[in-house]
């Protein structure tokens, strides 16, 4: 669902099917009112802040939560490259639990930043899982045609 609220400025209603979540994204051309109109949406919806978020995956130790917390991650991660995402959800390719692992590499695709590739072929060439390899492969190939 997408509102117009004027010209030039939007708010997109997502749900994501994966993640199970749902989000609110503003779009628009004037950088400094996209910014304040998510925050408001933000904080209308009572969102999760960027620390909340990242701070509840540093902590996670159970299996499920994790893997549900990587997708969000992922899902909330910034449209450029940065830093801080990228580590967190690359730790987690070498994660005990395939299904963490598979999270980890699903979390890549939301963000599609090209530095994930060589991680995911070695993923793709080396994990202990089937289905993980099989995944790893689908996603880096998804990246590389994005970019």
């Amino acid at each position: 669902m997408v509102w117009q609220v004027k010209e030039g400025l939007e708010l997109h209603y997502l749900e994501d099917a994966a993640s199970k979540a749902s989000c609110i994204v503003a779009a628009g051309d004037d950088g400094d009112e996209v910014a304040q109109w998510a925050n408001m949406a933000a904080t209308y919806i009572g969102a999760w802040t960027e620390k909340e978020l990242t701070a509840s995956l540093k902590e996670s130790s159970d299996p499920v939560t994790r893997t549900q917390l990587l997708l969000l991650v992922g899902l909330g991660s910034p449209d450029t490259f940065d830093d801080e995402y990228f580590s967190l959800i690359l730790r987690d390719f070498d994660h005990e639990d395939p299904m963490v692992r598979t999270g980890a590499v699903w979390a890549t695709s939301y963000s599609s930043w090209r530095e994930f590739v060589p991680d995911l072929r070695k993923l793709a060439a080396s994990d202990p899982q089937d289905d993980v390899r099989a995944t790893a492969h689908a996603v880096a190939d998804i990246i590389e045609r994005k970019s």
